[in-house]
Formats: structure tokens, sequence, C-alpha cells
């Protein structure tokens, strides 16, 4: 009878060392340790994961009152891997907050959660299978002088929080702290507090925070959206930023710095919107949308910036801030519009300022940056893109206008320094009237391009200032030794915020050089393979194209605004005459015109592949300035 009773004694205790695999409702009624996240984690922290573990979040609140203590730090538990992972997320149909307040007045709350070393957790918001975002993590911490975060993506020691993946949250400060302290909706760097449970942000990571993915959340009330804090030793590889949300329409919960990554390399961000950012703050008045310190093997791709907003002149304002010793780099397709300073300051809107003795392989390609001023005289002007230093920078296909008066220098290129420079079809444009404006306004001499041709100048004063001011087309290409295919015309946009081409253009049409590295435009619709347009938009004239595979056309029969590709093999003789906006024959294959049949373009003509033009068929080309390449036979 001892013997049984002491086996009932043993196995709850065996229960509740077993290490967790599965879904566990997280409740307010169940028991310890799943009626609190607190306890849930704090028991998946000590017993670790057999498989796949899901903490589905069913109660509307978890909170302080509710028995949670925080932040809730999940360390590194046994049996975490990129399969075993830990998800945090709300259960089916449910929509849940977690606050996370301060117990007094003087022990601040560093993060909501915090990733102590901890590899493989995910965060997901959604409360199915979708993208919507039904969790919001907020911090309430009340006690001013904290530098504090929401999530805290956290090294310890040698140890970094790797695979961390949050995504369709909303993550939210109630109350902000004093205006020089962080208030971050995501802070990476190490996991040092000081006094008060202060993070302390001077403290980078200690080892590398690898493979964080933030995707699809929304900022709110934060100083600093996503801030990574990395050495220059022990760098931040692989974070992905992926069509999140900053800023806002309240001044008062305008960001002032969105993204900020310092020492981070392999990483993305991409289709992220970042609208209305604002600094009023004259103590620490730095402003970026998006910063880059010592960054390589990066993308920054299709994002929206617009309203970046500072009302002092006491620092330079960005919307795209490069700067330090940066490798292989790629900004493309990126909107930015509204950029305006209201304090008599700077404006650098891209600007690059990178280690002049490092090759940078910087690209910046197809990006729309328009709607640039600033009230500032004497020295403070305004720019469209800046390169302030650096070496092996190539500015391809950009849609670059300053489009309202400005009381001093203002210049859509603006170069300081730098060497290396490949500057090929770009619209470089500057409307105003008032102070001095410039195209490009260049303190380097000629020699530090490599390349300067393609381009379209347009101002209401200079065309550019290289060693005094280049009022005409003529003069600046005198000046630069090259630009002997550059243009001096004004083309037509759809509006002040929207640089897609409109109307017909044709004095702009097709002026550009084929550039093997930008096939594609700002839409990522195929350029011209012969005669590209300036600037980031593509203006095509045919409306779409059809493909035909050898039997059928994939977009119906080609007419005089759709372009004919041909990927199989076709005889007009088999399959009928052809009337098409542009006609494209891809390598190895082959159109036979034949006897008494005809194929009209409209526009373009590339062979890849093979024509053959029989005895008494015909080739008709109708624009006599559209290009042909390849030959016939």
């Amino acid at each position: 009878m001892k013997k049984i009773l002491l086996l009932f004694l043993l196995l709850p205790f065996i229960g509740i060392s077993q290490a967790l695999s599965g879904n566990y409702i997280i409740k307010s009624t169940n028991a310890t340790p799943f009626n609190t996240l607190t306890n849930a984690v704090a028991r998946i922290n000590s017993v670790g994961a057999a498989g796949p573990v899901v903490f589905l979040l069913d109660d509307t609140t978890y909170s302080n009152t509710t028995g949670e203590t925080f932040p809730i730090i999940i360390t590194q538990f046994t049996g975490t891997s990129a399969t075993n992972t830990l998800t945090i997320k709300p259960n089916i149909g449910k929509t849940v907050t977690i606050t996370a307040t301060n117990t007094n007045g003087f022990t601040g709350v560093p993060a909501v959660i915090e990733f102590n070393g901890a590899d493989n957790i995910i965060i997901d918001g959604n409360n199915a299978t979708g993208t919507t975002r039904n969790l919001t993590l907020i911090n309430n911490d009340a006690v001013n002088f904290i530098d504090r975060t929401v999530l805290w993506v956290a090294s310890n020691g040698a140890n970094g929080a790797t695979n961390i993946d949050i995504k369709n949250t909303i993550l939210k400060s109630n109350i902000r702290n004093q205006q020089a302290r962080q208030l971050s909706g995501i802070y990476s760097g190490s996991n040092e507090l000081g006094l008060n449970n202060n993070i302390n942000i001077n403290a980078t990571a200690t080892a590398n925070n690898a493979t964080t993915k933030i995707t699809n959340n929304e900022f709110i009330n934060v100083r600093q959206g996503v801030y990574i804090n990395s050495s220059a030793t022990l760098k931040t590889s692989k974070t992905a930023l992926e069509s999140n949300i900053f800023g806002s329409t309240i001044n008062t919960e305008k960001p002032s710095l969105p993204i900020y990554m310092i020492n981070t390399n392999d990483f993305t961000i991409t289709n992220n919107v970042i609208n209305g950012v604002l600094n009023d703050n004259t103590g620490n008045p730095s402003i970026s949308g998006i910063t880059i310190e010592n960054g390589s093997n990066y993308n920054i791709k299709r994002n929206t910036i617009s309203n970046v907003i500072l009302t002092t002149n006491h620092i330079i304002q960005y919307a795209i801030f490069i700067s330090g010793t940066q490798t292989n780099g790629v900004i493309s397709e990126n909107k930015i519009t509204n950029i305006k300073n209201t304090g008599n300051g700077i404006i650098r809107t891209l600007s690059l300022q990178m280690n002049a003795t490092t090759s940078a392989n910087m690209l910046v390609a197809n990006n729309f940056i328009s709607d640039i001023t600033t009230t500032g005289t004497t020295t403070n002007g305004a720019s469209g893109i800046q390169i302030q230093s650096g070496r092996n920078i190539k500015l391809y296909h950009n849609s670059v206008v300053l489009n309202g008066n400005q009381n001093n220098i203002s210049a859509a290129l603006n170069i300081n320094a730098g060497t290396e420079l490949d500057i090929i079809n770009n619209i470089f444009g500057n409307t105003s009237t008032t102070g001095t404006a410039y195209s490009v306004y260049s303190t380097v001499a000629a020699s530090s391009f490599l390349n300067i041709d393609y381009n379209d100048y347009y101002s209401a004063r200079h065309i550019g200032f290289l060693g005094g001011n280049r009022t005409t087309l003529a003069n600046w290409q005198t000046a630069t030794t090259k630009d002997r295919n550059s243009i001096n015309v004004i083309p037509t946009f759809v509006s002040i915020a929207d640089l897609h081409l409109s109307g017909t253009n044709a004095a702009f049409d097709d002026k550009g050089t084929p550039l093997t590295l930008i096939p594609t435009d700002i839409d990522e619709e195929s350029r011209s393979i012969t005669a590209p347009d300036m600037g980031a938009d593509e203006y095509n004239k045919c409306k779409t194209s059809s493909t035909w595979n050898g039997t059928n056309w994939s977009n119906g029969t080609p007419t005089i605004s759709i372009k004919a590709i041909i990927n199989g093999t076709y005889n007009t003789q088999n399959h009928g005459n052809i009337t098409t906006c542009e006609l494209v024959i891809n390598t190895g294959k082959t159109l036979t015109i034949t006897s008494g049949k005809f194929v009209e373009v409209q526009n373009d003509i590339a062979i890849f592949g093979n024509l053959i033009i029989e005895n008494n068929g015909s080739l008709v080309q109708n624009d006599d300035e559209a290009k042909s390449i390849g030959n016939a036979t």
C-alpha cells in the first residue's frame, strides 16, 4: 500500500519536469502554469521543448493586475531548434492586449517581453492563419527617466538571441519618457540593465542577434521604431524588416528615428511605410526615416517615406542616411516625398556619408524623391541626393525633383566629396525660383566622375555648379567633359508627390541608355532593352505584352498597343500576319515572314534569336525614331 502511494506522489513530479510539446491555452481560469503568460514562459524556460510549442492567448487582457510580471523574460531553453520553436499568439478569434505597467515611481519596465539569448521564438499577432493584427503589446511605464522598449532582443554574454520572428502585432508605448531617452518598439542589443531597470543603450550586443524577422507590425507612439545596436567586431546579421508601418498623424506620437541600425550586415528593409516623422526637440533633434551606420550586403527597397518634418535647425535632416564604412548596399524603388524643415535647417534627403577609402559598391537606383523644402538661409539649404563622401557610387535611373521655392542654395544632386562616381539615366530637377537653384551642385572635380551621361537636368536658375555656375546644358557639358547625351527637358509628371511620367513626354521619351544592372523600373516593369527612359519610371508605349509559345499567344493576339514576344517558332504562313506595338524574338527562337505576309511593328524591334524574311515578305517599322537591334536574314 505504501508503494502504491509513493507511485502516485511521484507521478505529478514527473509530469512537471517533462519538456513541452504542442498547443497550450493560456487562460486565467487554467491551473498553474498555464494561467498566466509569465508562468507559462517560466515553465518552458525550466523544462524546455520536446517539439514545437504554441502558447495560445485566450484572455482579452494580460497585465500586472491579471498576474503577469514584467518584463516576461524568455531564456535559452533546452530542446529549442528551427523545428522546436516557441510561438506566442492569440487563440482563434481572440483579440488580445498585453500591458506592462511600472510597479512604483522609480523602477521602470525595460520591456514587455525580453528574448534573453533565446532562440527560435515567434510572436505572431494573428488570431487565425492570416495577417490581421490581433495582438497589441503596450509598454505603459510612467517612469520618465528610463530607456525602454516594447520588445527586447537581447544577447546574453556570448549567446545571441537568434531566429526571432515578430509579425502581425501592434507595438505601442502609452507614455512618452524624456526626449533624449530610448522609447522603441523593438530594441536589439545586449541584456545589460542599468539603475532603475534602465536599458543600457550604450552597451552594444555581446553576440550576434542573428536572423530577426520583423514583418507586418504597426508601431505606435514610439520615438525609435526598430533600433539595432551592434559593435564593429560583433555585427548583427540577417535582419529582415518587411511591410511594417511607422509614423503618425498626431505630432506628439510621431517617431524621430523609425529605423536605425549600426554595424549590421546581410539585411533587408523592404515594403515598409514611414509616414509622419517629426522632431521638435532642440536638445536632441536627430531625425531620419532610415539610418544605417556601417552596413554591408543589404537591400533598402520599395519603402515609402513621407511627411518627415524637422522644426529646428540644430541638426541635419534626412529621409535615408547612410554613413560610415559601407559595402555592397542597394537602395532602390523607394518613394520619398514631403520632406520639410520649418526651422531654417539643412535637408539632405538621401545622404551618403561613407568612408572615403573603402570601395562601397553602392547602388542607388529607381527612386522617386520629391517635394523637399527648407526655410533655411545663409548656408542651410536642401538637396535631394547628397553625396557627402564615398568611393564607387552608382546613381542609375533616379527621379529627383525639388518642387518648392528655397531661400538658399538647393540642388537635386549635391556632391560635396567622393570618387568613382557613376551617374547615368537620372532626372535631376529643381523648379525653385528663389535662392540659388541647381540641378547638380558639385564641389568635386570632373575627374571624380567615372561616367556622367544620359541625364535630364533642368533648373529655373543654373543647370549645375562645377568650378563655377553652369547656367546652360552646354556650359555643364564643357565643365564635366562628359554628359554628351544628356538633355535639358522638363518632363510631365502625374503630380508633385507622384513622379510617374504622364502624357506623351515626346521630347523626353527613349533618351536613356541600356544598363544591364537595371532591367526594370520602380514598378518592376520591364525597361526598353534598346532605349530606356531616364528616371525611375519607364514610360511604356505598350500597354501589355503577349508571348508566343510555339502554339498560342499568352495574352491574345498582339495589337498596336500590345508587345509581341516570340518564344517559340512562328511562321506567318501558318499563324498569320503580326501587327504589334514592339517585337522581341528571344534567344534560340525563330520568326519567319513568308512570301506575301507581313509583320508590322509600331516601335522597337529586338532580335536575339532569328528573323527570316523570305522573298516578298515584309517587315514594317512605323516609328522612324524607334530602335532596332539584331539582324534579319
